[in-house]
């Protein structure tokens, strides 16, 4: 009887001192768990959503593309991986909300947001890839202005709807400078000399960089282009239409 006694407590000797060697070994590897506060989570996703909203930033001053076209690309790609992470990612997120008191209706709505940030900010991510990946491709569009207006909260962004000469005769909406937008008038003619991505997605590269690294060895000129290379508009171009 104590011989059976002894057996089981062997063998949890025997997992004990395995357990201990496992630990001192993870210690010395560096690869515990490492336990983060709620505090120390908020710094981490505050750092996380500011650094994603960076290539955002680079792409106002670097990249010119038909008004709005991006963002329904960034829906078409974005919105089911951004809907699976805000879900299953943010579930601490939401514990952390309900530990802090707040309902369920604040807990959606910080969700709803964190999905529109991913999703809205994200449209650089698909600007940079169609900028990125070849092939690349110097088109011109070339049409007749239909409309005018300015958007934005203080209708800092100059906007001009353009027919372009094509089989289908697509509404394509560009932005241009303020001293650009006071000359042109309605029924003017309008061109604009732009580079089509594999995405379907026509822009400017203004700061010069993208084409260095998307055609290392057939580098896009930002003047010069052939302006007899007039195409039909893209998907992404007729998108670009605000109807």
């Amino acid at each position: 009887m104590n011989r059976r006694e002894k057996l089981p407590n062997s063998a949890v000797h025997r997992t004990g001192a395995r357990v201990a060697r496992f630990a001192r070994v993870t210690a010395t590897l560096g690869i515990s768990r490492i336990q983060v506060s709620d505090q120390r989570y908020e710094i981490y996703l505050a750092g996380a959503l500011f650094a994603y909203a960076l290539p955002f930033v680079h792409n106002l001053r670097c990249i010119e593309i038909p008004f709005s076209a991006a963002y329904d690309l960034a829906l078409k790609y974005l919105s089911a991986p951004a809907l699976v992470l805000v879900v299953f990612g943010g579930r601490r997120l939401r514990r952390i909300l309900r530990r802090q008191g707040y309902r369920l209706p604040t807990q959606v709505f910080v969700s709803v947001v964190l999905l529109g940030w991913i999703v809205g900010l994200g449209q650089a991510y698909v600007v940079l890839a169609n900028a990125l990946l070849p092939p690349q491709h110097p088109v011109t569009y070339v049409g007749t202005i239909v409309e005018k207006f300015q958007a934005g909260r203080f209708g800092d962004t100059h906007v001009v709807r353009v027919r372009v000469t094509s089989p289908d005769f697509a509404v394509i909406a560009f932005r241009v400078p303020a001293g650009e937008y006071a000359r042109l008038m309605v029924a003017d003619a309008f061109s604009r000399k732009m580079t089509l991505g594999p995405l379907g997605l026509p822009y400017v590269d203004h700061c010069g960089w993208l084409a260095c690294v998307s055609q290392p060895n057939q580098r896009l000129e930002r003047s010069g282009i052939d302006a007899d290379a007039d195409i039909s508009p893209s998907s992404a171009g007729r998108s670009a239409a605000i109807r």
